[in-house]
């Protein structure tokens, strides 16, 4: 009796299943690799996606909101600093007649209207040293960015 009920325990036991392996996620590079995207550009296109860098330093600031008080000293071409760009260090002071020397635009604020020009000559891009930029959100979405020196708003409703 005894060795019938221990050949019944090594039975159950031989077909349960085997308890699984613990899912290791996966890095943020080995999943961002995985799904990086394929992009085909026509042959003689001329408008190529091009580094943050160059695009930064072959800008000059601008502030495009309404009556700009004289003296703003945004930098000009070749001078824009990208950190004091992304900290907000760059400001807007006042609006005309005002123009009390008190910062009211900064470029840490995401609304506020500055925008780089960049030199016509550099728009084309530079294909060759084009990285994709990429946001990782952990278990939901990765988005893949290309930078452009061409902004085609115009004609589209924008």
């Amino acid at each position: 009796m005894f060795a019938r009920r221990l050949l019944v325990v090594l039975a159950l036991t031989a077909a349960l299943p085997a308890p699984a392996a613990e899912a290791v996620p996966l890095a943020e590079e080995a999943v961002v690799g995985a799904n990086r995207p394929v992009v085909w550009l026509f042959p003689n296109e001329t408008h190529n996606p091009m580094a943050a860098g160059p695009f930064i330093a072959q800008s000059a600031l601008e502030y495009s909101g309404t009556d700009s008080c004289r003296g703003d000293n945004l930098p000009g071409r070749g001078q824009v600093d990208p950190r004091t760009l992304a900290e907000g260090g760059y400001h807007h002071y006042g609006q005309f007649p005002r123009c009390d020397r008190k910062p009211t635009a900064s470029t840490k604020d995401p609304k506020a209207p500055f925008s780089l020009d960049l030199d016509d000559a550099a728009r084309g891009g530079d294909l060759a040293r084009a990285p994709t930029y990429y946001e990782f959100v952990k278990g939901q979405a990765i988005t893949f960015w290309f930078l452009s020196g061409y902004n085609a708003t115009d004609g589209f409703g924008v």
